[in-house]
């Protein structure tokens, strides 16, 4: 038996937003006294808005206000009713996801249809939604290959690659369109890993100046290179193989660490630090090895979700100024990470 609904998807990315509202066809494929398998066999798009940028308050805070008389526009202009639909997703994407107010603006937009998804798209979420929109996963599997999809955005590049239709690995790379903002003829905002960038290659930019064609170019080539890197048609630098701990970054190609047993931080429980030590993970990096890349990320995830953790329970235990100034203390000494 056959189901039609009304549906709107909302994303919210770095540079732009912008609205789809379809009609899907869904059925329970399942056979009679088995587990219901609900799926979409038929989809239509009955209104797709304008592209608009998505407008900021600041650097780290998206104007909520202006995004809702945004989407209430577009409703308008579809001649759509939030009782008029009975599912939906609103998703913050790239680099949008990290200001402060991203879950606030969610929360504001929830109200606009009925059963909603409404999430922040972290980077293995936004590189799989990305990929299967392309149909990626259908072309690996039809031609049994390893294939990859790089979605560049404003303010992230989202990594999935599939193997005979199977997803094996997503990643995220700072690199898009939207890290360095140019008004006026002058620099006005940069993103601090590509200023981190640029520094390296000594490419001389800084906020405040002219916005010359030909310097920016450069900047551009190094991005484009940091993604060949990830894919490894080109061989990664110390970039790719950086990692968090609560001593500071640490390096694996630096050569000190061919021999090193000790795992990437003492006392992780990631995957990677229960299992692997840093010899065999930088063996893996300059190997090209996918795995290492993957050991890294996952190392990395965990340092960040373990941080958030003991970020929220300092704020409510009323003491995240003195967690705040104790962990800064020892991450911003990188020389301390050995």
């Amino acid at each position: 038996m056959q189901e039609t609904i009304l549906s709107v998807g909302i994303d919210i990315g770095t540079s732009t937003t912008q609205l789809i509202f379809s009609r899907l066809t869904i059925e329970n494929l399942a056979s009679n006294y088995t587990v219901p398998r609900i799926s979409i066999v038929n989809k239509e798009v009955i209104y797709r808005s304008g592209i608009h940028f998505t407008p900021l308050k600041s650097q780290t805070e998206i104007d909520a206000a202006q995004v809702k008389d945004i989407i209430r526009d577009e409703y308008r202009k579809a001649d759509m009713r939030p009782e008029d639909l009975q599912t939906g997703a609103v998703i913050i994407t790239g680099e949008t996801a990290r200001k402060q107010n991203a879950n606030t603006v969610l929360e504001s937009l929830s109200d606009m249809a009925g059963d909603f998804v409404v999430a922040t798209a972290g980077p293995d979420l936004e590189s799989v939604l990305s990929a299967k929109g392309a149909g990626t996963d259908k072309i690996s599997e039809e031609k049994r290959e390893v294939v990859a999809n790089l979605d560049i955005g404003g303010g992230t590049s989202n990594i999935a690659f599939f193997q005979k239709g199977n997803l094996k690995g997503t990643c995220c790379l700072d690199i898009g369109g939207r890290l360095i903002k140019v008004e006026d003829g002058k620099i006005s905002y940069i993103f601090p890993s590509i200023q981190e960038l640029a520094d390296r290659h000594q490419i001389r930019i800084r906020v405040g100046d002219r916005a010359d064609e030909n310097v920016l170019y450069r900047v551009c080539e190094y991005m484009a290179q940091q993604l060949a890197m990830a894919l490894y048609i080109e061989e990664p630098d110390e970039f790719h193989g950086r990692l968090y701990t609560n001593q500071g970054k640490l390096n694996l190609f630096n050569q000190k660490y061919e021999l090193d047993p000790r795992p990437i931080e003492e006392g992780c429980g990631c995957p990677a630090c229960r299992s692997y030590s840093r010899a065999y993970i930088r063996h893996l990096l300059k190997a090209k090895e996918m795995l290492g890349m993957r050991l890294c990320t996952l190392h990395n995830l965990y340092f960040y979700n373990t941080m958030m953790k003991e970020i929220r329970d300092a704020i409510e235990e009323h003491r995240y100024k003195e967690y705040k100034a104790a962990k800064l203390a020892g991450m911003e000494d990188s020389s301390q990470a050995v």
